[in-house]
């Protein structure tokens, strides 16, 4: 009888454990679910500055495109969690019914609103990022000219306020990613210099910014429901992600067997995982064949905060070990991989974005390390100019921009120094 009362009572322990397991586990995923579904708060603030108005005179692309970023917030957020504002010196919210006929009818004279004789960039850019949290997406609408009174060594003063701002946010909850998205507009009104001198305009094409902010999450977020490109913005030029992070831990990459590779190897089980081949052994080259050994890597790039042409461009990745050059890269295509490869990929439900082939440079075959570098693109180098004086060779181009997006990227690598790179891959090669 004792033994029957201990076996029971054994049961409903169990049973009673089994079951608040089940009921915090289920709690567990509702909290996750509840978190994914919170629908972030997006706040819009349009710079007023004088600079600013000659994008709003007539049906200009500006208009056009705020016109379109707002139905679509408003779609994916709905109404009342987008906010729109103007600023300057301060933030002037713009309480409207709606604020897609609010852009349309927008003019000069409603422009008008705050201190709109003086705006400094960083200080628009602290009044924005103190009003980002964690489960707010900011974005600022601005020519993002800097202020220097006629003087233009006084940019790499801005540049240094410009880090200041961002490593001040940096000590917050959470480490701020940010989105520079250039567009062109007609532009018709008076442009103001370096040394405040005014130029005429008459529906002039000049670049502005739609600069996004948030936590890589949010700007996850937004793009992922936000085609930011010529296809949804008629003004659309390009864009450039500045981010602290470093995304080794969570890329995918594996060795792969293509049709065009010259040689064969054999898989190093203790360098590899299950779902990935990462490194290699008893290398051959078949006496017959023409050129060097060459391998190829199957890498998945789509967390990579870049544009598609910057993760195709050779001189963006840099080699730091082992005799290799890269051959070719690629979108990845699963017409050129081997079936046994292939079988892996789907095996394991993976999905590359990106073939590299890399290209032996001797016969001594060592582990290979390769990283995808953080670079600041070239058409940021481009766009900017330090000397606007001349509108007839600058007036596609930004004052200063190149030294504000320094100043982002500096604060980012020195709140994470692996920030320098997107990511490293790695590869054990034995050819013992």
């Amino acid at each position: 009888m004792k033994i029957l009362f201990k076996t029971i009572l054994i049961l409903s322990i169990f049973l009673a454990v089994s079951c608040k397991r089940g009921r915090n586990e289920e709690l567990d995923k509702s909290e996750q679910t509840k978190e994914t579904l919170i629908k972030p708060i997006v706040n819009v603030y349009i710079e007023n500055s004088g600079s600013m108005f000659g994008y709003i005179s007539g049906n200009t692309e500006f208009k056009t495109d705020i016109r379109e970023l707002l139905t679509l917030l408003k779609f994916n957020y709905g109404d009342k969690n987008v906010n729109l504002s103007f600023i300057n010196s301060k933030i002037y919210p713009i309480t409207t019914i709606s604020k897609i006929d609010y852009i349309t009818n927008l003019t000069p004279s409603i422009f008008k609103v705050g201190d709109i004789f003086h705006s400094n960039i960083n200080e628009v850019f602290k009044q924005v990022l103190n009003k980002t949290s964690k489960n707010t997406i900011s974005i600022l609408i601005s020519d993002c000219i800097y202020s220097v009174n006629g003087n233009a060594d006084d940019l790499s003063v801005q540049k240094t306020g410009t880090k200041d701002v961002f490593l001040t946010k940096s000590k917050g909850e959470f480490n701020i990613s940010t989105s520079f998205i250039k567009l062109n507009s007609r532009f018709n009104g008076t442009y103001y210099d370096m040394n405040n001198g005014k130029h005429k305009l008459n529906d002039e094409m000049r670049p502005y910014y739609m600069v996004l902010m948030g936590s890589d999450v949010a700007l996850n977020d937004i793009t992922s429901k936000f085609d930011f490109s010529s296809d949804k913005m008629k003004g659309y030029q390009n864009k450039v992600v500045l981010s602290s992070n470093n995304y080794s831990k969570q890329i995918y990459y594996t060795l792969v067997n293509t049709k065009n590779d010259i040689g064969r190897y054999r898989i190093s089980r203790e360098a590899s995982t299950k779902d990935a081949d990462k490194g290699m052994e008893n290398i051959e080259l078949n006496n017959r064949s023409d050129g060097n050994f060459t391998f190829s890597i199957a890498v998945d790039l789509s967390l990579v905060p870049a544009e598609a042409d910057y993760s195709l461009n050779k001189n963006n990745y840099k080699i730091t070990e082992g005799n290799y050059k890269i051959k070719s890269i690629q979108k990845f295509n699963t017409k050129l991989l081997l079936p046994t490869s292939l079988s892996l990929l789907v095996k394991n439900n993976k999905k590359p974005t990106h073939l590299i082939t890399f290209e032996a440079t001797t016969k001594n075959f060592t582990n290979l390390k390769c990283k995808l570098e953080n670079k600041i693109p070239d058409w940021i180098n481009l766009t900017s100019t330090e000397n606007d004086t001349n509108l007839d060779s600058s007036n596609n181009k930004t004052f200063g921009l190149k030294y504000l997006i320094e100043g982002i990227s500096e604060a980012n690598q020195i709140i994470n120094p692996k920030s320098i790179d997107f990511f490293e891959m790695n590869l054990t090669i034995n050819n013992n």
